[in-house]
C-alpha cells in the first residue's frame, strides 16, 4: 500500500521537474519535495542498496551516458562555471529519478499507474500554464519583471513565461498529447468533456501566440495523427472505447476553427487601428512589438504571401510612434525604417535555418581544429567559450549530434546514437503498450534536436529516453517469474 501511494507522488515530482522548463519557479517546490523524499528512501538501508544495484542493472546504458557527460564536464577549463554547472545539476536530477524508479516501480501495474498519473498532472499543469501565458500575452502588471525569471536573456513578446519559448510550448504540447490520449482511451473518466476540449484549445492557442515555429510543425504532425485516429476502420482495435471517436472529431472541428481564428488574428487584426492597439499590454505599457513579432514568426513558418501586409503595418507603426512623441517623420525616415523592416523579415523567412547554419559551420570549424585524441574522445564543454566569444549570444551549435561530437568526440557520439536506437527499438517492440510515449518521444526529440547541447538537458525527453529501458526490464522480469511458476507447477 505504501508503494502504491508513493507512485503518484513520484509522477508529480517528474512533472514538476519538467515544468521548470516552462516556468522556472517550479524548481523551488521540486527541490523542496524531491530531496526529503529521496533521503527518506535510505532509512531502510538494505532496500536502498538493492534499489541502487537494480538501477545500475536496468539503466546501465543511461549511466554510461551520465559518466561520459561527467568526464566532459571535468575536462572543461571551467567545470563549475556557467552552463557546465547546469549540466551537473541535470545529471544529479536524472540520477535521483533512476534510483526512485528502481525503488518503487516493481511491476507492470506500477508502471501503468505511474504513466496514468504523469498524464493527469501534465494535462492539469499545461492548462494552468496556458492560461497564465495568455494572461501574460494580453496584459502583465508593471510589477512583474521577466529579468527575475531569466537574468540572462528574456523576451517581452509572446505568451511564453520564460525566455526559451520553444520549451515553454513543448510542455504545452506534451500536455495536449496526453489530453487527447485520455479522450481516446477513457473518455468516461472526464466529467465535462466539452469543457475539457475547450481547455485543450486554449493550450493550442497559447502555443501559437508564443511565436514558436517548431510548435506549428509539431502540432501539425499531431493533427495529422489525430485525423488518422478518427478513422475507426483503420484503428478499430487501437482503442477500447469506440465512443471516443466522436470526441476526437469534435476536437478536430474545434481545432480547425481555432487555427483559422488564430491565423486571422495574427495576420490581420493586430495594430491596424488605434483602438486595437490599446488592447495589448506588456509590463503595463502599450506595445507595438508583441503581436507583430509573433505574427511575423508564425507567418514565416506557414506562408509567404502576407509579408507585404506586415511591411505596411510596420510603416504605420513607425508613423504612430512618431506622432505620439510629437515628432515629424519624413518620407526618407519611413522608407529607411521600411527597408529595415524588410531586412528583418527577410532574415526570418529566407531561409528559416539561416541563423542555425552559421552556428553549424562554426561548430564544424571548431571540431576540425581539434587534435586527433580530442576528435576521438572530445574536449569537454570548452567549445562553449569559443561560441560565446564568436557569436556574443549563443553557447552551442543548436544541433544535438554536433554538440555531442564536440564534447565527447566520435566515441561519445557513437555510444549516444547506439543507445538512442536501443531505446527506440524497445519502444517499437512494445508499441501497443507504449504508443503514446513513443509519439511523445519523437515529438520531444524533434524539439530538442535543434536546440539542446547535452544528453538529457530537455527534462521530459530525458524521462522518455529512459522509460523503455524500465518497461523492457519489467517485461523480461515478468516472463522469468512466469517460467519459474510454470516449472513449479510441472
Amino acid at each position: 500500500m505504501k508503494n502504491i501511494q508513493s507512485i503518484p507522488f513520484i509522477a508529480f515530482l517528474i512533472v514538476l521537474y519538467v515544468a521548470r522548463n516552462a516556468v522556472p519557479y517550479a524548481i523551488y517546490p521540486l527541490i523542496l519535495l524531491l530531496l526529503p523524499f529521496t533521503i527518506y528512501q535510505f532509512v531502510n538501508i538494505k532496500e536502498a542498496k538493492q534499489s541502487f544495484v537494480r538501477s545500475v542493472k536496468i539503466f546501465s546504458p543511461v549511466i554510461l551516458l551520465i559518466l561520459i557527460e561527467l568526464v566532459a564536464i571535468f575536462c572543461t577549463v571551467y567545470p563549475f562555471k556557467g552552463l557546465p554547472l547546469n549540466f551537473l545539476k541535470e545529471i544529479s536530477f536524472i540520477s535521483i529519478f533512476l534510483f526512485l524508479l528502481s525503488y518503487h516501480i516493481r511491476s507492470k501495474d506500477d508502471f501503468t499507474l505511474l504513466i496514468e498519473k504523469i498524464a493527469k498532472y501534465f494535462i492539469l499543469f499545461s492548462i494552468v500554464i496556458a492560461i497564465l501565458g495568455l494572461w501574460k500575452f494580453f496584459y502583465s502588471p508593471s510589477f512583474i519583471s521577466y529579468n527575475n525569471i531569466d537574468g540572462n536573456f528574456h523576451f517581452k513578446w509572446g505568451s511564453s513565461l520564460m525566455s526559451d519559448y520553444n520549451f515553454f510550448t513543448l510542455f504545452l504540447l506534451n500536455g495536449l498529447i496526453f489530453g487527447l490520449y485520455t479522450i481516446l482511451q477513457s473518455p468516461q473518466k472526464i466529467k465535462y468533456k466539452v469543457l475539457f476540449l475547450m481547455l485543450l484549445q486554449i493550450v493550442i492557442f497559447t502555443g501559437f501566440l508564443s511565436g514558436s515555429r517548431r510548435f506549428i510543425f509539431c502540432v501539425s504532425i499531431f493533427f495529422i495523427v489525430s485525423l488518422l485516429l478518427s478513422i475507426p476502420y483503420l484503428f478499430k482495435k487501437a482503442f477500447s472505447n469506440t465512443s471516443s471517436y466522436k470526441y476526437i472529431l469534435l476536437f478536430l472541428g474545434l481545432s480547425l476553427f481555432n487555427l483559422g481564428f488564430t491565423y486571422s488574428f495574427l495576420s490581420y487584426f493586430p495594430l491596424i487601428t488605434e483602438k486595437a492597439e490599446k488592447i495589448f499590454f506588456i509590463e503595463g505599457k502599450n506595445t507595438d512589438t508583441n503581436i507583430f513579432n509573433v505574427s511575423n514568426r508564425i507567418n514565416s513558418a506557414v506562408s509567404y504571401y502576407l509579408i507585404d501586409v506586415h511591411k505596411k503595418e510596420k510603416v504605420e507603426i513607425n508613423k504612430r510612434v512618431a506622432n505620439k512623441k510629437g515628432d515629424t517623420i519624413s518620407t526618407e525616415t519611413v522608407s529607411a525604417k521600411t527597408v529595415s523592416a524588410e531586412v528583418d523579415i527577410a532574415e526570418e523567412i529566407i531561409p528559416l535555418t539561416s541563423s542555425r547554419q552559421k552556428l553549424w559551420s562554426l561548430g564544424k570549424e571548431i571540431y576540425q581544429e581539434y587534435s586527433i585524441p580530442q576528435k576521438i574522445f572530445g574536449f569537454g564543454f570548452t567549445f562553449m567559450d569559443i561560441f560565446q566569444k564568436e557569436t556574443e549570444k549563443y553557447f552551442y551549435p543548436h544541433y544535438l549530434f554536433l554538440s555531442v561530437l564536440l564534447f565527447s568526440g566520435i566515441i561519445g557520439l557513437i555510444i549516444y546514437i547506439a543507445i538512442l536506437l536501443w531505446s527506440s527499438i524497445i519502444y517499437l517492440f512494445h508499441l501497443k503498450k507504449l504508443a503514446v510515449l513513443f509519439f511523445l518521444f519523437v515529438i520531444n526529440f524533434i524539439f530538442i534536436f535543434f536546440s539542446f547541447t547535452d544528453f538529457f538537458g530537455a527534462s521530459f525527453y530525458a524521462f522518455l529516453f529512459i522509460i523503455p529501458l524500465l518497461y523492457g526490464y519489467l517485461h523480461k522480469y515478468k516472463k522469468i517469474i512466469h517460467r519459474k511458476i510454470q516449472k513449479q507447477i510441472d
